[in-house]
């Protein structure tokens, strides 16, 4: 029973930190782009989370910092961690400097490791690598964040969606931090566009063409538009 309880652990382990590795990604725009999502995680929302999204965060986590899910601390301890990196980031967008001070016990180390490039079925070094680890998840947390935006925090930008604010990596002309805001965007155009009229009118000639389309040209006579509903005023 024991090596069976070690074999499921193993098992739901490796799923984690594979489902993490896709998660977080391996390049920096992508880790930055999991930071920036990372960032906003309040306590009410992990208060929201299930136990399987809290125990995969685990692994993300631990994925991100190079550390082991075992040694991360509670997750409020976390959510503030979030806060304290978010306020850092806003104060690098308003051009001024993000210091962030290191407890005196924690053992920082700076590793350098090979650059491999496959290619042509064979593996060469092109280069050299390094980055900063700690004992202490607080800081390996902190330097990985550190090194992520200074690699492409030129990529930051602010959401464009006036209800929203939320920073994010930018990809290519990306103006959204999500498809979400771009299509709330799309609608606030449109509707500040068309009036409710020609909205209603907009709406009925499109599902008049599907109904003549599914039953046929006799049904474009008995399809009939609703009456538009008097408002005191168009919504903003």
């Amino acid at each position: 029973t024991h090596e069976w309880e070690r074999s499921e652990f193993l098992r739901g382990a490796l799923a984690g930190f594979s489902q993490a590795t896709r998660r977080v990604g391996t390049d920096d725009r992508k880790r930055l782009s999991w930071l920036l999502e990372f960032v906003y995680l309040s306590p009410e929302k992990i208060a929201q989370l299930s136990a399987s999204e809290r125990t995969q965060l685990g692994f993300d986590l631990a994925f991100f910092a190079s550390r082991k899910p075992w040694e991360l601390p509670q997750l409020e301890e976390i959510a503030i961690l979030a806060s304290e990196i978010r306020n850092g980031i806003e104060q690098l967008q308003r051009t001024t400097r993000w210091v962030f001070k290191l407890p005196k016990d924690s053992i920082v180390e700076r590793i350098i490791e090979p650059r491999p490039k496959r290619r042509g079925g064979h593996t060469r070094i092109v280069g050299f690598q390094s980055f900063y680890t700690s004992d202490d998840f607080r800081t390996s947390f902190l330097l990985c964040a550190a090194d992520a935006v200074e690699a492409e925090g030129t990529r930051i930008r602010v959401c464009a969606q006036k209800d929203c604010g939320r920073m994010f990596a930018r990809h290519r002309r990306a103006r959204y931090c999500s498809s979400r805001c771009s299509q709330k965007e799309r609608d606030f155009r449109f509707r500040r566009r068309l009036t409710k009229t020609a909205r209603s009118e907009r709406r009925h000639r499109y599902y008049k063409n599907k109904m003549v389309k599914q039953f046929g040209k006799a049904m474009e006579k008995k399809v009939k538009p609703r009456p538009v509903r008097p408002t005191t005023g168009e919504r903003s």
